[in-house]
């Protein structure tokens, strides 16, 4: 099927270049997939793991990245009193309200199931909520549900998928700004298979629509992260309104999710007078206003970072007017 060529109306109709009938097309596109059951290590290699996790090393919370606030006072010792595997357990103990929490980092395939087990318990007097999960650049991937009878072990498992670049966090909360005991032990991550079964797929030449798709169409609900919108509409101005912007609440990584386009004044700025007009704007609550105290000078404002397609017509349009001994043009 040839691709679509983009012209100054949209995107032409999708044509297909073979000559048949139209059962004959849509018979001939219609697909069967059988899949069996996904491993990314069916091959016999042997997955990523946690190393330590069932902490029998001799000394407590190896290979694990201990964060704790400057200032707060934890102990961290190995418990050889009821573990789950093997000889010992990791035990974490403060008698003053602390914020503890051990992390390990693991590269797994992106876009990959995968499922975290482990198991904690509470001692002592007080209630800590201990609670083992998985982080991400992208936030957190998950957390499993603290116990709460104390002096009980309990399992929580986080089911996940491995979001871009592939770094993930195995993270213990162990005191969230609370004192006590808690103990950790047996944490594992291992694959999970995934069985697709059977789908099937039908492709027709139906247009959805009686017009090309138009090239001032754009998205809508997309929050502005990774400053992906430029590629996404055809409006390339940023605040045609000289509104504030609206705030959002998801970000990435927000001093580049947008990029910083302001209005920047030109021609004379040292006698111009720029301020906002909130009594007359054109469109939305305010306008831009430009006071020129000085006869044959003048004034405005710019604005760069605009990309443009070699071959195709573009229309700039605004609106204004002038206002000038006590007349209104």
């Amino acid at each position: 099927m040839k691709p679509r060529r983009r012209n100054q109306r949209g995107l032409s109709p999708i044509r297909p270049p073979w000559k048949c009938t139209r059962s004959k097309l849509i018979a001939a596109l219609v697909l069967l997939f059988v899949i069996s059951p996904v491993s990314p290590y069916s091959d016999g290699k042997e997955p990523p793991s946690l190393l330590n996790g069932g902490f029998e090393s001799a000394t407590a919370a190896e290979l694990w990245q201990v964060d704790v606030p400057a200032g707060q006072r934890v102990s961290i010792t190995l418990d050889r009193s009821g573990a789950i595997d093997g000889r010992q357990s990791l035990l974490i103990t403060s008698d003053q309200p602390a914020s503890i929490t051990l992390r390990q980092q693991v590269f797994l395939p992106v876009g990959t199931l995968w499922r975290l087990t482990g198991w904690a318990r509470i001692t002592g007097a007080s209630n800590p909520s201990p609670q083992i999960g998985i982080e991400s650049p992208v936030g957190e991937q998950g957390f499993g549900e603290p116990p709460e009878a104390k002096d009980e072990w309990k399992q929580q498992d986080v089911v996940f998928r491995v979001p871009s670049p592939g770094r993930i966090t195995a993270a213990l909360k162990t005191l969230q700004t609370q004192s006590g005991a808690a103990g950790f032990d047996d944490i594992r991550s291992e694959p999970v298979e995934e069985s697709i079964g059977k789908q099937s797929v039908t492709v027709t030449a139906t247009h959805l629509s009686k017009h090309p798709i138009d090239l001032k169409q754009g998205g809508q609900f997309i929050e502005p992260l990774c400053n992906l919108l430029p590629s996404m509409i055809a409006q390339q101005v940023v605040s045609p309104n000289f509104e504030e912007e609206t705030p959002w609440t998801r970000e990435y990584k927000r001093e580049i999710d947008q990029s910083h386009r302001p209005w920047n004044p030109d021609g004379s700025v040292q006698v111009a007078i720029f301020s906002y007009d909130s009594d007359r704007p054109f469109n939305g609550k305010r306008s831009l206003k430009i006071d020129l105290p000085i006869a044959r000078t003048r004034a405005g404002v710019s604005q760069g970072g605009f990309y443009l397609e070699a071959g195709n017509t573009y229309r700039l349009r605004f609106h204004a007017f002038l206002e000038t001994e006590g007349a209104i043009c």
